[in-house]
């Protein structure tokens, strides 16, 4: 199973949003901060992401994108970045 992402963040230097396409449902949270990484130009570091999904801060970088999302909303997924 596979999972498009869009990363929103009020910083200016990723105004839009972040695009991350077909990611596994088995990447974990910690994967997914160092693409979010990659994909920044200022190359924050993961321990400085603040991730939260539906109001609730996601923190445990060994969950999977599908044990946070739930199986059943997985699919086109906007996840705030604070």
């Amino acid at each position: 199973m596979a999972i498009n992402l869009k990363v929103l963040s009020p910083s200016s230097e990723v105004e839009g949003g972040i695009h991350l396409q077909d990611l596994p449902a088995s990447t974990t949270v910690r994967e997914l901060r160092l693409k979010i990484q990659d994909a920044v130009a200022s190359k924050p570091g993961p321990e400085r992401m603040r991730l939260i999904y539906r109001g609730k801060v996601v923190a445990n970088d060994a969950d999977t994108l599908e044990t946070v999302f739930g199986a059943d909303n997985v699919g086109g997924l906007a996840l705030p970045v604070v």
